[in-house]
């Protein structure tokens, strides 16, 4: 009992209770480093295909490649639908 409240007093319990909370949340973090790192890893498989790299150029720099249809849409959406209008009835 005397043993018991010597721990209390002098802290270790709460210094194991510390150590064990910073043990689980660097699990976590080491968990999380983990998946991190597999998922990079098939990032870099896909990235040593042709296809992802022409995708990936296409996604990311709006390039289209020969055939391609291209739509362009205007930002004055109810402007462009009445010079439409008036451009048929002339």
């Amino acid at each position: 009992m005397l043993a018991g409240i010597g721990v209390v007093l002098d802290g270790t319990a709460f210094r194991l209770w510390g150590l064990k909370r910073d043990h689980r949340l660097l699990n976590e973090r080491i968990a999380k480093a983990k998946q991190n790192t597999k998922q990079l890893g098939f990032r870099i498989q896909m990235a040593q295909q042709p296809e992802f790299i022409e995708k990936a150029a296409r996604d990311q720099f709006d390039l289209v490649k020969e055939g391609d249809l291209i739509f362009i849409f205007s930002d004055d959406g109810a402007d462009a639908s009445d010079k439409a209008e008036k451009a048929s009835k002339n």
